[in-house]
Order: structure tokens, then C-alpha cells, then sequence
């Protein structure tokens, strides 16, 4: 039994640090900040492979074609020719009726006549539909006598 304990006590002198066994110290504190320890330098390792790989990626994948200035493009977008029938929607909040009628011919592609000159009058409407009806809609309203001319010709 003598040779066990001197055994022992050569092993506790040789590895003996200094505060090792302090009382307020446990082994789970200590623990958790090994594993923690650990973690972080997995995520650090993780996020160095992931980085690498991706510039790896980039560097040796084909590069993407850019269409050049002489090529024409495949996809053309075409604007829908804007008439008197094709209804929209406008809105319009306390506006001079001239600027009313410019909105009006703008958005439908109409030319509008009969338009009072000396008017003061202000619009608040907002209205869906086609240029003919609401051109009806705003002489009802203020009794005015707005016609929609297209192509040349005047229509009501």
C-alpha cells in the first residue's frame, strides 16, 4: 500500500499547478469555457472552408456571358397602344380642370374639346374606365360639354 500512495503522490508533484485545486473553481465552469473554447474555433474553421469554397467556386466556374452592346436583346417588352377604350384608372385630388384634360388625353392618347376657358373649376374623382366615359361622367358632374377626339373625328 506504500508504493500506491508514494506512486500517487509522485504523480500529484510532478503535475502540480499552482490554484489548480482552489475551492471556488469547479470542473463545470472550467468545462464550459473548453467547450466554448472549441466552438468558436469550429464556427471560425467553418467559415473559413465556406469562404474558401465559394472563391474557389467563383474562380473556377465558367464565366456568365454578358450580352454585348452589338447583341440584340431576346426579350423586347412592348407597350400597350393606350385608346380611348381601353379602360384605366385616374385619380385626381382638387386639380384644375385644364390640367384634368391634359391628364386625360395623356393617359387615353386623345385630343378633348370643348373646353370652358374663363373655368375655375377643380376635379376630385377618382374614376376606372374608358376615355368615353368619363368624359360623360365629368360634363354630368359639372355640366360642361367635353368631347373626346380620335383620329381625327369627334365622338361623344
Amino acid at each position: 500500500m506504500t508504493r500506491k500512495f508514494n506512486e500517487s503522490l509522485d504523480f500529484v508533484a510532478k503535475f502540480y499547478r499552482e490554484g489548480a485545486f482552489k475551492e471556488n473553481l469547479n470542473f463545470i465552469t472550467h468545462s464550459r469555457y473548453s467547450w466554448l473554447r472549441r466552438n468558436i474555433a469550429a464556427a471560425s474553421v467553418a467559415a473559413i472552408v465556406l469562404a474558401a469554397s465559394a472563391a474557389i467556386y467563383l474562380y473556377l466556374s465558367p464565366a456568365i456571358p454578358q450580352p454585348s452592346a452589338t447583341q440584340p436583346t431576346e426579350t423586347t417588352v412592348k407597350t400597350p397602344v393606350m385608346t380611348a377604350e381601353t379602360p384605366q384608372r385616374l385619380e385626381f385630388d382638387d386639380m384644375p380642370l385644364s390640367m384634368v384634360v391634359k391628364e386625360i388625353e395623356k393617359a387615353y392618347n386623345v385630343k378633348i374639346s370643348g373646353l370652358p376657358a374663363d373655368s375655375d373649376i377643380h376635379l376630385t374623382l377618382s374614376y376606372e374606365g374608358n376615355a368615353y366615359e368619363l368624359i360623360d361622367t365629368i360634363n354630368q358632374i359639372l355640366d360642361t360639354n367635353l368631347k373626346v377626339e380620335q383620329n381625327n373625328q369627334v365622338e361623344q
